[in-house]
Formats: structure tokens, C-alpha cells, sequence
């Protein structure tokens, strides 16, 4: 089961095609990135926590697949550069089966020190004994954190009963072993176009308020600080009686950034291919318009985007997360996109 905690107060993550700081660094294997949506990472999601045994969910099956594995590599704690000298860790075997939204791997994170890491989805195409071609997408950072989660004490106390709800007002748990439960703000398992927007852990619950109108099967639900959204049912266990719970149409995802496809790279024996240039934009300001933010208010925030290299920088989404300090949990999201910014350009 995915266990994760956002970690920070007031954090700022990029969701753009690989990632910001992986895929303007020197790759050493000739591989390709890209941000076709037929090879994605989309759990865990960039700037999470992960411990114990988790899922690694996604989607590996470009035309002609032959295999796809998954790999890590650490990150320097205050760059956040890829530390080269260790190189990527394979974490999976490889696999010869494709997967489209779905499981990709699942991993105990236990065997993995403690610690900042990219994760790299690699997919080979062609003959799986000598691929023609590999095809890269990676996420991160994602923080390793076993020994803070794990360890536990001899004197914890038993977890707290869920909140108090009306008598017949159904709601939601989370299922044995998990930990915590991401509620989106659409019924999609998809980072980018229907980003997270709260979470609750095991010692809480959700109130039910309506099931999907699309049969995914998602619960609209609403969580103990007042914010709505919606849950995977495999993550959850229903409590009560929801003959009376209506239909609910979910919002449409976000409109994502168009991805270029995949472009095909050729692996001659003894001949390195170069890796293809990728330039993100960078946050170089935040100011928040209104005075100071007060709990239970709305309040503006504007994030300069910057783009200081001498190429195109691709489009992308800006997800701002609003995280009372108090107890870690998420109190607020909002979504952005810019287009693409010239060099040296600002939006």
C-alpha cells in the first residue's frame, strides 16, 4: 500500500514533464526522456515521503515494448543533483509485461537508506536481450524517511476512533496497513491534471457525500478540515449505510501541457548517444498579494516563473500546497499552468 506524507510548509512543485533538476543533468547511459504519457511515473509523486512497503504506480507500454525496471539514484540533500559517483540503483527486476495505469512495481523501501532519491522509469524497446532503443521518465525528489516512521516506541497509544459524524451519515476508513489516504481533486490517479488536495491518515476518517458518476468507483468525500475531494475505494473500507448517497460527476482534470512523443534513439555498439537537451523553468519569486494570510481565509499568491538559459523552456503547472504547520496535513491546493517562456524569459 503507498504511505507518504508532503513534507514542508508551503511548497511549491513543479509538475512538468521529468523533472526539473534530473533532466538538465549529464546522463551517463544512452537513454532517452521523455514526457509521453505512455511512460509516467505518477506515485510516488515529486516532493513525497515514502517508508515501509509501497506501490509504485504509472503506466510502461510505448509501441514495441519489451521490458521496463525502476531505478533510484541519490540526491544531494542541499542541490538536489543526482549523485553521480553512486549512480542509479536498480530497485525492480526487469519486466516483460506492459502496464497502463497501474501497478508498476511494488518495493520495500526498507532496503533503501534513508535519504533524498530520483526515481527513473526506464523502458526498453526492440529485442529485450539488446534493446534498439530506451526511453526514460524520472520524478523526484522523494525522501526515504524509515527510520523516523518505522522504529515506533514501546509506549504508543492506541490511534483515536474516527471523528464524530451524524448518526447515519456514512463515511470512510483507511484500509488495514494503510497509513494514509491522498484525496484528489478529481477521480483520476494522475499528479499533474488531478493533484492532491488533502489527505488523512489511519487515526481519522472522511465523511462519504457520493460515488463517482463516472463507475471509476472513486468516493467523493469530505475530511475532517472541511475540504472536499476524491479517494481511490481500494485504499479505503465504507462504514455505513449508502443506499442514500448520490451520483456525483467529478470535475474535469486539468488541462495538461502537450507532451512532445517520444523521439526514437538508435544504440550503435561502442558509439554513446548524446542525451537529448531537456530545459525546465525555475520559481525565482513568490509574494503573497493580500496581508498576511489568516487561517480560514483566501489569499493570492503570485510565482514568478523564470527561464534563464538560452533555450525554450517547456510549459508546465505550478501546484501550491497550503500545509498547517501544526500537524503536516494539507489545508489548501491550488493549480496554475504557464506557456512556454522565451530565454531569459519570465511569466
Amino acid at each position: 500500500m503507498k504511505r507518504s506524507m508532503m513534507f514542508g510548509l508551503l511548497l511549491i512543485s513543479l509538475l512538468v514533464t521529468g523533472s526539473m533538476v534530473l533532466a538538465q543533468t549529464e546522463e551517463p547511459e544512452s537513454v532517452v526522456t521523455t514526457g509521453n504519457p505512455s511512460l509516467e511515473i505518477v506515485w510516488p509523486a515529486p516532493i513525497s515521503e515514502v517508508w515501509g512497503p509501497i506501490e509504485i504506480m504509472g503506466t510502461a507500454a510505448v509501441p514495441e515494448f519489451a521490458f521496463y525496471r525502476l531505478e533510484m539514484i541519490p540526491l544531494d540533500e542541499q542541490t538536489l543533483s543526482p549523485v553521480f559517483n553512486v549512480g542509479w540503483i536498480p530497485i525492480t527486476v526487469d519486466f516483460t509485461e506492459p502496464v497502463v495505469n497501474g501497478v508498476l512495481a511494488s518495493v520495500d523501501t526498507a532496503t533503501i537508506p534513508d535519504g533524498l532519491y530520483g526515481l527513473r522509469l526506464v523502458v526498453g524497446v526492440g529485442d529485450a536481450a539488446a534493446p534498439s532503443q530506451l526511453f526514460q521518465t524520472v520524478t523526484g525528489p522523494v525522501r526515504v524517511s524509515n527510520g523516523q516512521y518505522l522504529e515506533g516506541t514501546e509506549n504508543e497509544e492506541a490511534a483515536p476512533a474516527p471523528p464524530e459524524m451524524a448518526e447515519d451519515q456514512p463515511y470512510v476508513v483507511t484500509n488495514p496497513g494503510v497509513t494514509a489516504v491522498n484525496v484528489r481533486y478529481c477521480d483520476q490517479l494522475d499528479s499533474e491534471r488531478c493533484p492532491v488536495v488533502d489527505v488523512f491518515d489511519s487515526t481519522e476518517g472522511a465523511a462519504l457525500l457520493g460515488l463517482s458518476a463516472n463507475d471509476s468507483g472513486w468516493y467523493f468525500v469530505e475530511t475532517g478540515s472541511g475540504l472536499q475531494g476524491w479517494v481511490q475505494p481500494i485504499n479505503v473500507e465504507v462504514v455505513g449505510d449508502t443506499s442514500n448517497v448520490p451520483l456525483v460527476v467529478p470535475p474535469q482534470p486539468v488541462e495538461a501541457q502537450p507532451s512532445q512523443p517520444p523521439v526514437p534513439i538508435t544504440i550503435e555498439p561502442g558509439v554513446p548517444a548524446a542525451p537529448v537537451p531537456m530545459v525546465s523553468a525555475s520559481p525565482n519569486g513568490v509574494a503573497v498579494v493580500d496581508a498576511l494570510p489568516q487561517c480560514g481565509r483566501s489569499f493570492t499568491v503570485h510565482v514568478n516563473m523564470s527561464n534563464p538559459t538560452d533555450q525554450v523552456a517547456r510549459g508546465g503547472t505550478v501546484v501550491l500546497q497550503n500545509i498547517y504547520r501544526g500537524n503536516g496535513k494539507v489545508t489548501g491546493v491550488s493549480v496554475g499552468s504557464y506557456p512556454e517562456i522565451p530565454p531569459g524569459g519570465n511569466y
